[in-house]
Protein backbone atom coordinates (compact mmCIF):
# COMPACT_ATOMS: atom_id res chain seq x y z
CA UNK A 1 0.00 0.00 0.00
CA UNK A 2 1.53 3.25 -1.13
CA UNK A 3 1.86 6.26 1.12
CA UNK A 4 -0.04 8.73 -1.01
CA UNK A 5 -3.08 6.43 -1.22
CA UNK A 6 -3.80 6.46 2.51
CA UNK A 7 -1.89 9.50 3.73
CA UNK A 8 -1.36 12.91 2.31
CA UNK A 9 1.97 13.92 0.85
CA UNK A 10 2.34 16.54 3.57
CA UNK A 11 1.77 13.97 6.32
CA UNK A 12 4.31 11.61 4.79
CA UNK A 13 6.92 14.37 4.55
CA UNK A 14 6.28 15.35 8.16
CA UNK A 15 6.73 11.72 9.25
CA UNK A 16 9.97 11.61 7.26
CA UNK A 17 11.15 14.78 9.00
CA UNK A 18 10.49 13.28 12.44
CA UNK A 19 12.30 10.07 11.41
CA UNK A 20 15.23 12.11 10.10
CA UNK A 21 15.40 14.03 13.38
CA UNK A 22 15.39 10.74 15.31
CA UNK A 23 18.21 9.44 13.10
CA UNK A 24 20.30 12.60 13.60
CA UNK A 25 19.78 12.51 17.37
CA UNK A 26 20.68 8.81 17.49
CA UNK A 27 23.95 9.57 15.67
CA UNK A 28 24.64 12.43 18.09
CA UNK A 29 23.86 10.20 21.09
CA UNK A 30 26.16 7.44 19.86
CA UNK A 31 29.01 9.87 19.18
CA UNK A 32 28.63 11.75 22.46
CA UNK A 33 28.62 8.51 24.46
CA UNK A 34 31.66 7.19 22.58
CA UNK A 35 33.62 10.39 23.18
CA UNK A 36 32.60 10.50 26.85
CA UNK A 37 33.50 6.83 27.42
CA UNK A 38 36.89 7.24 25.69
CA UNK A 39 37.69 10.28 27.84
CA UNK A 40 36.69 8.46 31.04
CA UNK A 41 38.68 5.39 30.05
CA UNK A 42 41.83 7.38 29.20
CA UNK A 43 41.54 9.36 32.45
CA UNK A 44 41.16 6.13 34.43
CA UNK A 45 44.24 4.59 32.83
CA UNK A 46 46.21 7.82 33.35
CA UNK A 47 45.40 7.72 37.06
CA UNK A 48 46.35 4.04 37.23
CA UNK A 49 49.71 4.76 35.58
CA UNK A 50 50.34 7.53 38.10
CA UNK A 51 49.48 5.15 40.94
CA UNK A 52 51.79 2.51 39.52
CA UNK A 53 54.63 5.05 39.21
CA UNK A 54 54.13 6.15 42.84
CA UNK A 55 53.98 2.49 44.07
CA UNK A 56 50.32 2.82 45.03
CA UNK A 57 47.56 0.31 44.38
CA UNK A 58 46.41 0.10 40.77
CA UNK A 59 43.55 -1.86 39.23
CA UNK A 60 43.35 -3.55 35.87
CA UNK A 61 40.10 -2.10 34.55
CA UNK A 62 37.29 0.30 35.36
CA UNK A 63 34.45 -2.12 34.66
CA UNK A 64 33.31 -5.19 36.57
CA UNK A 65 30.92 -6.20 33.78
CA UNK A 66 30.92 -5.42 30.06
CA UNK A 67 29.19 -2.21 29.04
CA UNK A 68 26.25 -2.97 26.73
CA UNK A 69 25.51 0.69 26.12
CA UNK A 70 27.50 1.08 22.86
CA UNK A 71 25.79 -1.98 21.37
CA UNK A 72 22.37 -0.67 22.41
CA UNK A 73 23.06 2.73 20.90
CA UNK A 74 24.41 1.22 17.70
CA UNK A 75 21.39 -1.07 17.30
CA UNK A 76 19.05 1.87 17.92
CA UNK A 77 21.01 3.86 15.32
CA UNK A 78 20.68 1.06 12.76
CA UNK A 79 16.99 0.49 13.45
CA UNK A 80 16.08 4.18 13.29
CA UNK A 81 18.12 4.47 10.10
CA UNK A 82 16.27 1.47 8.67
CA UNK A 83 12.96 3.10 9.56
CA UNK A 84 14.02 6.28 7.77
CA UNK A 85 15.28 4.35 4.76
CA UNK A 86 12.14 2.26 4.47
CA UNK A 87 9.98 5.37 4.68
CA UNK A 88 12.07 7.10 1.99
CA UNK A 89 12.53 4.25 -0.44
CA UNK A 90 9.62 1.85 -0.17
CA UNK A 91 6.92 4.03 1.39
CA UNK A 92 5.48 0.91 3.00
CA UNK A 93 4.23 1.58 6.49
CA UNK A 94 4.20 -2.05 7.55
CA UNK A 95 7.95 -2.47 6.98
CA UNK A 96 8.87 0.81 8.65
CA UNK A 97 6.55 -0.04 11.54
CA UNK A 98 8.47 -3.27 12.14
CA UNK A 99 11.74 -1.33 12.34
CA UNK A 100 10.15 1.23 14.66
CA UNK A 101 8.76 -1.48 16.94
CA UNK A 102 12.21 -3.08 17.01
CA UNK A 103 13.89 0.18 18.02
CA UNK A 104 11.25 0.78 20.69
CA UNK A 105 11.81 -2.79 21.92
CA UNK A 106 15.52 -2.00 22.25
CA UNK A 107 14.62 0.80 24.65
CA UNK A 108 12.41 -1.62 26.58
CA UNK A 109 15.34 -4.05 26.79
CA UNK A 110 17.54 -1.18 28.00
CA UNK A 111 15.00 -0.43 30.74
CA UNK A 112 14.90 -4.04 31.97
CA UNK A 113 18.68 -4.34 31.72
CA UNK A 114 18.96 -1.26 33.94
CA UNK A 115 16.58 -2.84 36.45
CA UNK A 116 18.70 -6.01 36.46
CA UNK A 117 21.97 -4.10 36.92
CA UNK A 118 20.55 -2.04 39.76
CA UNK A 119 19.25 -5.15 41.50
CA UNK A 120 22.76 -6.64 41.45
CA UNK A 121 24.41 -3.45 42.68
CA UNK A 122 25.81 -3.63 46.20
CA UNK A 123 25.64 0.11 46.72
CA UNK A 124 22.97 2.09 44.91
CA UNK A 125 24.36 5.55 44.09
CA UNK A 126 22.37 5.98 40.90
CA UNK A 127 20.15 9.05 40.71
CA UNK A 128 17.89 10.72 38.21
CA UNK A 129 17.22 9.20 34.81
CA UNK A 130 19.97 6.62 35.36
CA UNK A 131 17.47 4.68 37.50
CA UNK A 132 15.35 4.14 34.38
CA UNK A 133 17.91 4.10 31.54
CA UNK A 134 21.43 3.67 32.83
CA UNK A 135 23.99 5.96 31.12
CA UNK A 136 21.29 7.62 29.02
CA UNK A 137 22.02 11.07 27.72
CA UNK A 138 19.74 13.82 26.53
CA UNK A 139 20.10 12.62 22.94
CA UNK A 140 18.99 9.11 23.93
CA UNK A 141 15.88 10.42 25.64
CA UNK A 142 15.09 12.60 22.63
CA UNK A 143 15.42 9.56 20.36
CA UNK A 144 13.07 7.62 22.65
CA UNK A 145 10.52 10.43 22.45
CA UNK A 146 10.78 10.66 18.66
CA UNK A 147 10.61 6.89 18.19
CA UNK A 148 7.49 6.82 20.40
CA UNK A 149 5.90 9.56 18.29
CA UNK A 150 6.76 7.71 15.08
CA UNK A 151 5.43 4.43 16.48
CA UNK A 152 2.06 5.86 17.52
CA UNK A 153 1.81 7.77 14.25
CA UNK A 154 2.46 4.63 12.23
CA UNK A 155 -0.05 2.67 14.30
CA UNK A 156 -2.67 5.32 13.55
CA UNK A 157 -1.81 5.17 9.84
CA UNK A 158 -2.05 1.36 9.81
CA UNK A 159 -5.39 1.50 11.62
CA UNK A 160 -6.61 4.10 9.14
CA UNK A 161 -5.52 1.81 6.30
CA UNK A 162 -7.33 -1.13 7.88
CA UNK A 163 -10.52 0.85 8.37
CA UNK A 164 -10.51 2.25 4.82
CA UNK A 165 -9.82 -1.19 3.36
CA UNK A 166 -12.54 -2.85 5.41
CA UNK A 167 -15.04 -0.14 4.45
CA UNK A 168 -14.35 -0.75 0.75
CA UNK A 169 -15.04 -4.46 1.17
CA UNK A 170 -18.13 -3.88 3.30
CA UNK A 171 -16.78 -5.95 6.16
CA UNK A 172 -18.02 -3.44 8.72
CA UNK A 173 -21.77 -2.91 9.14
Amino acid sequence: MKANRFTSNKEHKLLLAVALAAFIFSIAGFLSYTIKADNERSEYYRIQEENKANNKISFSGPYCYPDKHPQLLFSILLLVGSTLLSLCVTKRYLLSSLFTVSSFTTFVYWFFDTRKKLSYAEADFVKGIDRIFYNAGDFDLTVLLLVSIILFWQISILLRMLIKTSQKENLLP
